[in-house]
């Protein structure tokens, strides 16, 4: 798909960056390769690339990067929040350790690859006090450059970020909490595009100045790295292979009707997290949800390890129609009961849900279309993955506003189960077609 997009007579290239808003070094990257395979093109199309990462799996590539930037194509950036590894395992466990990090920085740097480190983000009175020991440390492993941010915490990400504060930090969560939002004239984020990643205010300015004195005295952006788009061809033998590749469509059609019922299960997980800590605490009269989201993530995981294989030995509609009923089932616990114990097992029965049907439903977009079509499939799946995500909590949020939170949970395993009675009937369809075909 990237050759295609690349090779487009409308194609005009810029500066692609990666890591921006996930990082492309996850650790199944280590199998799946995935960000490897998109650096050997862009390779071959000199193009060049910019990539932040908090992971020492980015040295593997090396023998990419380093001949890209020899051709002035390849910058990096390695994210070093703190340099203490304990308070780093609670802040990013899956993340590599500071002391990876730094090593990554010396070998990409050894390279001739133009590495940089961004401390970030700078939480107030947890690790802000770590700037410039950071910044001197990266310096002497050969970063060249540096950048920082102060604690962005957009939409929900507030209210797990306290919780996550109370949990780690009790002795220091409000003094912490009213930092952030000296940075953010009194709010806990404020999306002002000129602002938000350094903040305002006097603690913001400090940071400000205390960063630029830190970045001379360690040499750190004495000058700017400039990647060269000027040099981007598409490749002879990708011009020889024939004419021009036909569009992709935003909306895979095959992929359509899975995908909507995948957004009946995103849209509802999504507004049950949305409200999950205002109904603990507001209705259920809880101290939070903390233990909640753990015993949630803890499910999700357990259950794809154990039954990683499941997807591959049942029809996926019919696995799916099973996930979903669990999702709806758990959110109509969850707003019907009305008690801290319905709130746990609700979110019990949904995080089995939840860990089934995202790979039962890409198992039945695949199982729809062909090799060269699960691109734009994927595309479209992911499409309404961010819909979900974004449109639950809308809707759920107008319901909850007009009948009450649990109102909106019920609502929510409506749409959970209109998605297993799509899968169920997409799953029939199949299988009538199979035996016609037989016939």
């Amino acid at each position: 798909m990237l050759r295609q997009e690349l090779s487009r007579k409308s194609y005009r290239c810029n500066v692609m960056a990666m890591g921006t808003n996930t990082d492309p070094y996850q650790p199944v990257e280590r199998e799946l390769k995935i960000t490897r395979s998109i650096l050997q093109v862009l390779s071959e199309f000199n193009h060049p690339v910019g990539i932040v990462t908090k992971n020492h799996l980015i040295t593997r590539d090396i023998d990419i990067l380093a001949p890209m930037a020899k051709r002035q194509l390849a910058e990096v950036f390695v994210s070093v929040t703190t340099l203490d590894r304990h308070l780093a395992n609670v802040m990013e466990p899956r993340a590599s350790t500071p002391a990876r990090r730094i090593a990554a920085i010396k070998q990409l740097s050894e390279a001739g690859i133009p590495t940089g480190v961004m401390s970030a983000p700078m939480i107030p009175a947890i690790n802000d006090h770590e700037m410039e020991a950071i910044l001197e440390t990266c310096a002497a492993a050969g970063a060249t450059r540096a950048g920082y941010t102060v604690l962005r915490l957009p939409l929900e990400i507030g209210p797990l970020f306290q919780e996550w504060l109370k949990e780690h930090f009790p002795g220091r969560a409000e003094h912490v909490e009213s930092l952030v939002r000296q940075t953010r004239g009194g709010k806990l984020y404020d999306s002002d595009w000129s602002q938000r990643m350094t903040g305002t205010g006097t603690y913001a300015e400090l940071l400000r100045t205390r960063f630029a004195l830190a970045s001379k005295k360690f040499e750190l952006n004495r000058f700017r790295y400039t990647l060269d788009i000027t040099q981007f061809r598409v490749p002879e033998t990708v011009r020889s292979t024939g004419a021009e590749a036909p569009p992709t469509p935003l909306i895979n059609r095959a992929a359509l009707a899975p995908s909507l019922i995948l957004f009946t299960a995103i849209a509802g997980m999504g507004g049950f997290f949305a409200f999950l800590a205002i109904y603990a605490t507001s209705n259920l009269r809880l101290d939070g949800a903390g233990t909640v989201l753990l015993l949630f993530g803890l499910i999700v995981v357990t259950t794809r390890v154990a039954f990683a294989k499941l997807p591959d030995r049942v029809p996926p509609f019919r696995l799916a129609t099973f996930a979903l009923g669990l999702c709806a089932s758990g959110l109509l616990v969850a707003g019907v009961v009305g008690s801290a114990i319905g709130l746990y097992v609700g979110a019990a029965i949904l995080a089995v849900g939840v860990a089934f049907t995202t790979p039962a439903m890409f198992a039945a977009i695949f199982s729809r279309v062909g090799p060269s079509e699960r691109g734009s499939a994927s595309g479209t799946a992911s499409l309404f993955i961010d819909l979900g995500f974004g449109g639950g909590p809308m809707l759920l949020g107008v319901i909850s506003g007009a009948a009450g939170i649990p109102a909106a949970f019920v609502v929510a395993a409506v749409l959970a189960s209109l998605g297993a009675a799509g899968a169920a009937w997409l799953g029939f369809r199949r299988r009538s077609a199979a035996i016609v075909g037989v016939a």
